[in-house]
């Protein structure tokens, strides 16, 4: 057994002071001596365990020290391997691309045609081999993905937030194919992926103004929506479009005023019509479809019936109303458009140019697209103007541009919100709503009236003070009358 230092010493002067107390005078009392003997002792062991202690506690920093340096090392050794693993280390441009539409065609007139014609503007410009599967069931997600890396393809387009677990799966399966998802939210995903992310509140709340300041020029108090399942895209749509409208009559109130629902499909236009009619029936003058297949068919069947209707995703002037041929297309007075396709064309040309950089910081995130990247806006009104100069009166379409062109320059610069959580598409909380604070250099009214009123104000501020000259004038012209009688009474 190996002694420390503080327990050699200790014996050593354990052995000292009885050495000591053996050399004494030997007319010294017993006593006297254990006493001197025991001191001695004592002292020896306090200073060994002293010394044993500090020594303790100097080995005990040591490796305190020894082992936070391990673990310094095992942090940054972890971070090197996270920051190699999300960035892509390549250099030759993808050759070919796969997209696998959400519940629905190609040709649908909503966000799975604007995906593929997004998806057939790149492949054309950079000379891509392109290929797309078209979805019928939520059971064929994953084996739609894998029919497109199983045919080689090294990009991939999933279009819908419902398939996104699947594409995420195959992404990190995958790791040499590049995945783009339409309406898929990532964070933290893996590297050899990107999320496109729309601002769906905005292009809803511009055309909620727009359906309101109609329906205040047609006399009507009640504006409605049709909507599909209610995931985070559809949400943003549905309470921006909501809160669009309360923008401009706050006094309105959501299920009296503002109608809606949302259904259990994208596909069933049956469910759309249904709901449409209901809404209808209850004295929507206006409707907005939002829903895929479901949502067109709804503004489908309320323009037929002689209703204003506003679309969504991309112009369905030129889808759902093919350019003017379909039935009720003069009742179309907007869409609420969000540029898949160009979001489609933006992710994949960064892989088709070579642009591993660009990627990069996009990689295992988003992609945004909001209403000042020109990701999001509303659709002219095409043929309904004609129709609202007709109804409404001469000037009004232009009118109703301009006050809903003001809200997109207030919500690019800043100056308002939609009230609605952008990642979620659920309202934020009053608390949230409250704590908002307009961008440096907003100068803006609180509703869509103060303008008018403020020039009505400026109108009866001067016909004020043109009332208050006149008194002065008349005041004067009476005190000069005043002195002169009186100069003439003194004369006399």
């Amino acid at each position: 057994m190996t002694l420390s230092r503080s327990a050699r010493l200790f014996f050593v002067l354990a052995a000292f002071a009885l050495f000591i107390v053996a050399c004494g005078p030997q007319d010294a009392t017993e006593e006297a001596v254990e006493e001197e003997a025991t001191e001695m002792v004592e002292e020896a062991t306090e200073e060994a365990m002293e010394m044993e202690e500090e020594a303790t506690e100097e080995a005990m920093e040591e490796a305190t020290e020894e082992a936070m340096e391990e673990d310094m090392d095992e942090e940054a050794d972890a971070d090197a391997d996270a920051e190699a693993a999300s960035v892509i280390d390549r250099t030759e441009p993808i050759e070919s691309l796969c997209l696998v539409t959400d519940l629905g065609r190609v040709n649908d007139g909503t966000f799975n045609q604007y995906a593929h014609e997004g998806a057939t503007s790149v492949s054309e410009d950079f000379e891509l081999e392109y290929n797309f599967i078209e979805t019928v069931s939520e059971a064929d997600y994953e084996a739609n993905i894998q029919s497109c890396i199983d045919d080689g393809a090294d990009s991939v387009v999933t279009v819908g937030f419902l398939i996104q677990d699947a594409t995420v799966a195959a992404a990190i399966a995958n790791p040499d194919v590049f995945f783009v998802g339409v309406d898929q939210f990532l964070a933290d995903g893996p590297a050899n992926m990107i999320g496109l992310q729309f601002r769906e509140d905005q292009a809803g709340f511009l055309v909620g103004v727009l359906a309101a300041l109609v329906a205040n020029e047609a006399g009507e108090e009640t504006i409605g929506g049709v909507y599909g399942i209610d995931v985070p895209a559809v949400k943003r749509f549905r309470n921006g479009y909501e809160q669009g409208a309360l923008y401009v009559n706050p006094e309105w109130e959501v299920g009296t005023n503002i109608l809606g629902a949302y259904a259990d499909s994208f596909l069933d236009q049956a469910q759309g019509i249904s709901l449409a009619n209901q809404f209808i029936g209850e004295g929507a003058t206006i409707l907005f479809g939002a829903g895929g297949p479901l949502g067109s068919a709804a503004i489908a069947e309320a323009a037929s019936q002689g209703l204003y209707v506003i679309g969504v995703d991309q112009d369905e002037y030129l889808t759902t109303f093919a350019s003017g041929e379909t039935e009720g297309a003069e009742f179309l007075i907007s869409s609420a458009t969000k540029r898949v396709d160009q979001g489609v064309y933006d992710a994949i040309s960064f892989l088709a140019d070579a642009d591993f950089d660009t990627w990069n910081e996009f990689g295992g995130g988003n992609y945004l697209l909001d209403a000042e990247l020109e990701g999001v806006g509303f659709a002219p009104f095409n043929d309904s103007e004609a129709t609202l100069t007709e109804n409404l009166g001469e000037g009004v379409p232009a009118s109703l541009t301009t006050e809903v062109e003001a809200a997109l320059g207030l919500l690019i610069d800043g100056c308002i919100s939609t009230n609605v959580d952008p990642v979620s598409g659920d309202l934020m909380s009053e608390e949230a709503m409250a704590e908002f604070m307009p961008a440096d250099g907003c100068d803006m009214m609180d509703d869509m009236g103060d303008e008018a009123m403020d020039d009505e104000s400026e109108e009866d501020m001067g016909e004020e003070e043109e009332s208050s000259d006149e008194d002065m004038d008349d005041e004067s012209e009476e005190e000069d009358m005043g002195e002169e009688e009186s100069e003439e009474e003194g004369d006399e």
